[in-house]
């Protein structure tokens, strides 16, 4: 199988929030919709990362992830890292 591509389609509590973070790391926003569904999707180079709204959302509780391995984790926006948020830059802070 070559040329396939899997993207992880993932809960968040806002949309808005996801957009917000993501672009701070170099994301773009290639997709947005707020109704009937709220659902973005992202990317940056390769990497692509799909996101559906669930106002209600505990991430907490949520066992749902996505692993990106990368060649230097130093190269992670300082912008990011810097400001507290629901999506810091700590391991198991998911959106």
């Amino acid at each position: 199988m070559a040329n396939e591509i899997t993207v992880p389609l993932l809960p968040c509590r806002s949309i808005d929030e996801i957009v917000e973070f993501y672009t701070m790391l170099g994301f773009i926003r290639t997709y947005y919709q707020v109704r009937p569904n709220p659902y973005v999707s992202l990317r940056r180079e390769d990497l692509q990362l799909h996101f559906f709204g669930i106002p209600e959302f505990k991430p907490e509780d949520s066992y749902g992830s996505c692993l990106v391995v990368v060649p230097s984790s130093s190269r992670r926006s300082p912008r990011a890292c810097a400001r507290p948020t629901a999506n810091s830059c700590s391991p198991g802070s998911p959106g």
